[in-house]
């Protein structure tokens, strides 16, 4: 039977929760001073959808929230007004969040990822080995002979004929060069274009609030496209590579069930019977 997962994943919960500290709390402790009380009363909120969203990460709005609110509830309040100072972020500091950013977001959709493929998926009956039955077959008293050393046996892989075939593994490979080539040029737009980076600075004034601002829109960009690619590639992908979604995931609900060990009417009813049926042969052998 496959391991119950967890409420609180370990990975997940200790990166947002240092996410967390390093990108909200911390600063806001610091900035205490001129920090608002909006910004106070803000402060536990990414916690809690953090702690909401991992109980609840079955649901599709839970999974949302993990990947996009949990972050924008982090990192908007210290964006601009008194948090955003650059004493409060130095470049070591900058580095050490964006490095948990990724890491609680992989840790995040790696989760994801597990829990749906447990989901779906069922264990595989193990194929019995020939060369067991073979041996077992023989007769009492002859010995089976060993097997050749250094000899394998490989299969060899079946050449691609149909043109259908060819045609949908060319889309598949040009759906993963768009996956490739899509998130590069939005960081391309956003960090190296020259124009783009002319304006910014131009309209933000000093290099240091637009380089906040690009890593600040860097981020946006980065959850934006992990959701785009998670409900609007993979989820598809994987539906039209198990070709029934909806069975499978009757099938599920109904493995959940049994697992649940809590009998129903019908085992009820048969109870009674058999126990009517008793009563009633020994009545009659009376």
């Amino acid at each position: 039977m496959p391991r119950a997962l967890p409420i609180f994943p370990f990975w997940p919960t200790l990166l947002g929760v240092n996410l967390w500290l390093t990108a909200l709390l911390v600063p806001l402790v610091l900035g205490r001073a001129a920090a608002s009380g909006v910004v106070w009363a803000a402060a536990p909120l990414a916690p809690l959808a953090l702690l909401v969203g991992l109980g609840l990460r079955r649901h599709r709005a839970a999974q949302i929230v993990l990947i996009v609110g949990v972050p924008l509830l982090v990192l908007l309040p210290t964006a601009e007004g008194a948090l955003a100072v650059a004493k409060l972020h130095p470049p070591v500091a900058v580095t050490m969040q964006l490095l948990v950013l990724l890491g609680y977001l992989a840790a995040v959709c790696a989760n994801l990822a597990r829990g749906l493929q447990s989901t779906f998926s069922e264990p595989q009956p193990q194929a019995e080995d020939p060369g067991h039955e073979s041996a077992a077959a023989l007769a009492p008293g002859t010995a089976a002979e060993p097997p050749l050393a250094g000899w394998h046996s490989v299969a060899r892989v079946p050449v691609v004929s149909s043109p259908h075939v060819r045609r949908r593994i060319i889309l598949y490979r040009l759906l993963l060069a768009m996956c490739v080539a899509v998130p590069a040029l939005f960081l391309y737009a956003i960090n190296w274009h020259p124009d783009n980076v002319r304006e910014l600075r131009a309209a933000l004034g000093s290099p240091a609030r637009a380089a906040a601002m690009q890593a600040s829109i860097t981020a946006g960009a980065t959850m934006l496209w992990s959701v785009l690619f998670h409900f609007f590639f993979m989820v598809p992908m994987d539906a039209h590579l198990d070709h029934d979604r909806g069975l499978r995931s009757r099938l599920a609900t109904l493995r959940a069930a049994s697992r649940r060990g809590r009998p129903r009417l019908n085992l009820y009813l048969a109870i009674l019977v058999a126990l009517g049926s008793m009563g009633l042969l020994i009545w009659w052998s009376l």
